[in-house]
């Protein structure tokens, strides 16, 4: 299910996302249908929907005693979005200068496992500016282009690196360089 990973993606939580989504495909219900339709113990469905209510993503309402719930509209997901954009680019400034402050320590990060590796070749193409070349030393040949290709992230990480025009270079160690084929028939395979 793309929705819900796309969901988690821009913030909400596992739970949230399968719960919003039921609620989409339902519409006003109870906490049954909702339970019947996710699979979610009860007590975990009136936790996740008290989390939904504090992002705005559902409202309540009391009939007969009982609770019901319905989804926001999708687009308040976008406003809220947009409106943490706005708050993060007014606060920027002012984090920079602290960090500017702090610039004289080192800083070492360790990226670990498929996510990790993920983490850092984002990171790496969001901190690079426009136009760019980077050199990608001692990457080790099929075992990088394996885990690329198993996280399915060639796509991801070339359109991201050639919509900022990054090229780059990449260079292999011999002994792990086994195959002939070319750079580019990899990224086409994925």
């Amino acid at each position: 299910m793309a929705l819900k990973e796309d969901l988690v993606e821009i913030g909400l939580g596992a739970e949230e996302s399968v719960v919003y989504l039921a609620l989409l495909e339902i519409g006003k219900t109870s906490a049954g249908a909702i339970i019947k339709k996710t699979g979610l113990h009860r007590q975990t469905l009136y936790d996740t929907m008290e989390k939904l209510k504090r992002k705005s993503y559902v409202t309540e309402s009391l009939k007969a005693n009982r609770k019901y719930w319905t989804p926001a509209q999708p687009q308040i997901i976008v406003k809220k979005l947009r409106d943490t954009y706005e708050l993060g680019q007014a606060t920027l400034p002012h984090l920079l200068s602290l960090y500017k402050l702090s610039s004289h320590k080192q800083e070492v990060r360790v990226f670990e496992g498929v996510e990790g590796f993920k983490a850092a070749h984002k990171n790496n193409i969001q901190s690079q500016p426009k136009n760019t070349f980077v050199p990608v030393i001692g990457a080790t040949g099929w075992n990088w282009v394996g885990t690329m290709q198993e996280a399915h992230y060639f796509k991801t990480y070339e359109k991201q690196r050639i919509e900022k025009n990054i090229n780059h270079s990449i260079l292999f160690l011999k002994r792990a360089y086994r195959n002939p084929k070319s750079y580019s028939e990899i990224f086409q395979k994925s």
